[in-house]
């Protein structure tokens, strides 16, 4: 514990008076499986309030562009969770792969991306495409 010298009015290093003593034995010690509150417990298959639902799409800003972007968040093969942009998930759903270094283009920009807007692009290919949109 610190404490203030009433004279001087600098912090002393006191001894620490809030730490455990030696041979303390915890209260819930050998207890394992213990339940203080069965009825509001959290129970298999129950779900926050805060839970969206499967299905549920997020929009999130982009802090650089001032975007709204499109994200989903899914369990892969492996059942490990996921979140990548709603236009590549759709095409992962649909099509299946995409080879490294190509991209899922959204040609209907600012709105929910739906299948039928999608095209698979090299890298290359989207920086012709910027160009042209910044003229």
């Amino acid at each position: 514990m610190i404490k203030r010298d009433a004279e001087t009015g600098k912090f002393i290093r006191g001894n620490r008076c809030n730490l455990f003593k030696k041979g303390n034995k915890p209260w819930n010690k050998n207890l394992k499986g213990l339940h203080l509150s069965p009825k509001t417990e959290f129970k298999n298959g129950n779900y926050p309030q805060t839970y969206k639902g499967k299905d549920h799409i997020q929009k999130i800003k982009n802090q650089k562009t001032d975007k709204l972007e499109y994200y989903k968040s899914y369990r892969d093969e492996k059942n490990k969770p996921r979140r990548t942009t709603y236009a590549r998930y759709l095409w992962l759903k649909n099509k299946g792969y995409i080879p490294k270094g190509w991209i899922v283009y959204n040609s209907n920009e600012p709105n929910l991306p739906k299948f039928e807007d999608l095209r698979l692009i090299t890298r290359a290919e989207l920086l012709k495409i910027n160009r042209e949109k910044r003229k």
